[in-house]
């Protein structure tokens, strides 16, 4: 083999050789890029699930508030009802009590008016007498 040949191969190998370790280390680079990318994204993954487990608690929080609260409004609920029959109870039986007294009343409204309707005849059949001389 001719020395211009070796020399040409070798010059080749060695050109390959040069484009290989530059792509070696561009991928290097780049590999070193997605290592930070991918640190960066795991930071960020913890602190999601900080986040997510602080907001966990926080719901479990407000579920038992909101359970607390429901019952308390039930027993409120209930005690307004309860206040609402009695309430209607009294009534009724004060209602019941007050019968006699309207019956009362009634009846002597429409004998007021009766009287008032008699005694305003005999008061004009009275003044008409005397004016005719029959008294």
């Amino acid at each position: 083999m001719d020395n211009k040949i070796i020399y040409d191969l070798v010059h080749e190998v060695r050109d390959e050789q040069r484009d290989i370790k530059k792509e070696v280390t561009e991928h290097t680079v780049l590999f070193r890029e997605h290592i930070k990318q991918d640190e960066e994204m795991y930071r960020e993954i913890q602190e999601i699930n900080k986040t997510l487990d602080r907001n966990t608690l926080d719901l479990e929080k407000h579920m038992m508030r909101t359970d607390i609260l429901q019952e308390n409004q039930d027993k409120f609920t209930e005690t307004l009802d309860s206040i609402k029959d009695a309430f209607d109870a009294i009534t009724k039986r004060i209602e019941d009590l007050e019968q006699p007294e309207k019956a009362k009343k009634y009846l002597y409204d429409k004998w007021m008016k009766i009287f008032k309707i008699i005694a305003a005849g005999g008061t004009a059949f009275g003044v008409i007498s005397k004016y005719l001389g029959w008294w």
